[in-house]
């Protein structure tokens, strides 16, 4: 399961006010720009190291871009009489996923698979799609809309291309779908197109059979991640209207993280990554697999991503306007700062299993890069 590259008493409050420095092993690299581009961004890497995000090319157009590991940068290119494309992730097994644009036309969801670019078209009377993540085999998920935004419906496109409407549960108006595992398990949720509170939370199963996920009577919210065990992060809204993080088993029942939090992502290790906001501030949280206890790393910035090891990689409020792209181990003391291009400032979007994490830092003075951190 790939995505882009969004608290009660259970609550524990750990919060890391000193980051320990990084290693002196931890190394950071420009990873460049397109010919006539001054500007890039890293969203995601896969296990082979290819590394997927965009950059500004000749006359400032932004297209989707491609790094081999050994640094080589493609252009992926747009569709056809778009001028704009961003590369979003990748899946385990290279395949890419993202948005092709006009600037005063609508966004296409768009898959490369070899290099080459694929519209992933919408629903029928649709003009918009959005895609959300994408798994092993290539089976992107995410929205078709129609002329009237709130016309939104969850959808997946497996390999062949084909547009598959996902039911939604009876009465709900509007869908969509946000993760899926590589057995083909996607979770979203439905309900109007209006607050979190009148969503329900869903999992859809390979065959198409909708369930709604529920916890201790409460049955809104929205489901946000599935990993390849079949484990589900949601957040569900209880009867007083406070949301609460749950991490799911694959057999339905539910383990309660905390209340005033809401979850954004799961590892596949069971890590759910999530936030909380208190007075206006944002703090993102961890919980280890396995754990109820919620670890609070990140001002301001959510917590970007997680390997399968549980470490994971983000931003956190550095000065005014900025962030520091930041690293979290499962030490004690599990703050590490990245460093920077010269600029100060990063943030940290994706994390592998092998010591690689990518995201963006500016040039000091300059233009924002898309970078390489080894640790």
């Amino acid at each position: 399961m790939r995505r882009p590259p969004t608290l009660a008493a259970a609550v524990v409050l750990v919060l890391t006010a000193f980051p320990v420095p990084a290693s002196a092993s931890a190394t950071v690299v420009d990873l460049g720009v397109l010919p006539g581009g001054d500007a890039s961004r890293a969203n995601a890497i896969d296990p082979a190291g290819t590394v997927v995000g965009h950059s500004t090319t000749t006359g400032g157009a932004v297209h989707a871009a491609s790094w081999a590991a050994d640094g080589r940068i493609a252009d992926l290119g747009t569709l056809p009489g778009d001028t704009s494309s961003t590369a979003d992730g990748i899946s385990d097994t290279g395949i890419v996923f993202g948005h092709s644009y006009t600037d005063d036309g609508p966004t296409h969801a768009v898959r490369w698979v070899g290099g080459v670019i694929e519209e992933l078209r919408p629903l029928p009377g649709h003009v918009k799609t959005v895609a959300n993540a994408i798994n092993a085999r290539g089976t992107v998920v995410g929205v078709s809309v129609g002329t009237d935004y709130t016309d939104q419906h969850a959808v997946a496109w497996d390999r062949s291309g084909r547009t598959i409407a996902l039911p939604a549960l009876p009465g709900d108006p509007a869908s969509a779908a946000i993760s899926v595992n590589d057995a083909g398990v996607i979770v979203g949720h439905s309900g109007p197109y209006t607050a979190i509170n009148d969503q329900h939370p869903l999992v859809w199963a390979p065959d198409g059979r909708v369930t709604r996920l529920s916890h201790e009577g409460a049955d809104h919210g929205i489901a946000v991640g599935v990993n390849n065990a079949g484990t589900v992060a949601a957040t569900i809204v209880d009867r007083d209207n406070h949301l609460n993080v749950v991490r799911f088993a694959p057999d339905g029942r539910g383990s309660h993280l905390g209340t005033d939090v809401e979850a954004s992502a799961i590892g596949e290790d069971g890590t759910v990554l999530g936030s909380r906001s208190d007075l206006g501030r944002l703090y993102g949280a961890r919980w280890r697999a396995g754990s109820t206890e919620a670890e609070f790393l990140s001002h301001t910035y959510r917590i970007a991503a997680v390997n399968r090891s549980g470490i994971a990689v983000g931003g956190t409020k550095s000065g005014p306007r900025g962030s520091r792209p930041m690293l979290w181990t499962l030490d004690e003391n599990p703050s590490v700062d990245l460093p920077t291009l010269g600029g100060g400032k990063g943030i940290a979007s994706d994390v592998d299993d092998r010591g690689t994490a990518v995201g963006s830092s500016p040039l000091r003075g300059g233009a924002w890069r898309a970078v390489k951190w080894q640790f």
